[in-house]
């Protein structure tokens, strides 16, 4: 049987199936709850019970102290519900996420084209990655001999499964050691997360994300964040692509299209671009304009290459849109594709 919980003080519910525990269902729902070693050793996931009735699912090594018990508090990940009930429980903002050191395993590498690949990590089921969907974290390989920083393109919901989008680019190592050299089972260090680049859940206003290049990275936890807290308010996906292929092209189009058709809320925009900076960001402020006229109090999400998103914050400020609730990332990653831009700005 499932049972609902409400959340105090943010007041988000979420439901928590027969066998699972408070804590994996409210990660399961996209929520930033606190947590350590989601093993039941740390104690660091505790919430204090308000009202309804728990059982233990599962053992943990934590004991409650009796001051801890006489306030009702309980460990999320060992405990579920036999009841409705509301919990109160800490959640993560910007900037309340922990710095982490996680040594991860490499599951596969996936070339979605012959110029990206999606690097698919698996954490320890004892350090698992925190982080707020949007966030990055820096990346080692060999030792810490080749590093870069990468924005993380999976869900908040899956912490110990990860997954990148790796650009090819020969100027880098890191970028060239991915695609050459990493084999299943290798050790990819991770630090981090880090970046104010996150999903305001409070906020009722639309939402627009607009993806250029591989900043679809980002934005893809962003949305998979906003679907697994069920959003009801509009959304508006667009990606901006230089050329049909390659680092480029919409290399996920497919999974753009299956969240349209599953979701009545969100829609999906594909564009195809010249190249430069300035063809970008107009053929962007165009779009805009066009679909969105009279909708400036909305919430923007912007993901790509660094020299572009001034320009783009400064245009849509100019249609109205409220230069606060339009939230910038840049690529982290470093491409050629930024020396072009550069150029042509």
């Amino acid at each position: 049987m499932t049972h609902r919980v409400r959340l105090l003080p943010s007041g988000h519910e979420f439901d928590v199936e027969a066998e699972e525990s408070v804590l994996q269902a409210g990660l399961r729902a996209g929520l930033a709850l606190a947590y350590g070693c989601s093993n039941g050793n740390c104690g660091l996931c505790q919430g204090r019970l308000i009202s309804g009735e728990v059982k233990t699912v599962r053992h943990t090594d934590y004991v409650l102290t009796t001051a801890e018990r006489a306030r009702g508090n309980i460990v999320m990940c060992g405990t579920g519900l036999v009841t409705d009930a509301a919990i109160e429980a800490p959640e993560a903002g910007g900037g309340d996420v922990p710095w982490q050191e996680i040594r991860a395993r490499v599951t596969r590498v996936d070339p979605l084209s012959d110029q990206v690949s999606v690097l698919h990590l698996k954490t320890p089921r004892t350090q698992r990655l925190r982080f707020l969907a949007g966030q990055y974290v820096t990346l080692s390989l060999n030792g810490g001999e080749f590093n870069s920083d990468y924005s993380v393109a999976s869900c908040p919901c899956d912490d110990m499964r990860l997954q990148f989008h790796i650009p090819r680019n020969d100027d880098d190592a890191f970028s060239c050691y991915v695609h050459g050299n990493l084999g299943k089972s290798d050790v990819v260090g991770i630090k981090g997360p880090a970046g104010d680049f996150y999903f305001r859940e409070q906020s009722e206003r639309p939402i627009v994300f607009v993806a250029m290049d591989t900043g679809f990275a980002p934005i893809r936890s962003l949305v998979e964040q906003a679907m697994a807290l069920e959003v009801h308010q509009d959304m508006s996906l667009y990606w901006m692509a230089q050329g049909e292929n390659g680092a480029n092209g919409h290399y996920l189009d497919n999974l753009c299209r299956s969240w349209s058709a599953a979701f009545d809320n969100l829609r999906y925009r594909p564009m195809v671009v010249g190249p430069g900076c300035k063809e970008m960001a107009d053929a962007i402020l165009d779009r805009l304009k066009s679909d969105l006229t009279g909708t400036g109090d909305i919430d923007t999400y912007l993901s790509g290459p660094a020299e572009i998103l001034p320009a783009l914050k400064s245009g849509l400020e100019n249609l109205g849109w409220a230069p606060e609730r339009v939230f910038t990332e840049p690529l982290r990653h470093n491409l050629s594709l930024h020396r072009q831009f550069a150029r042509d700005c």
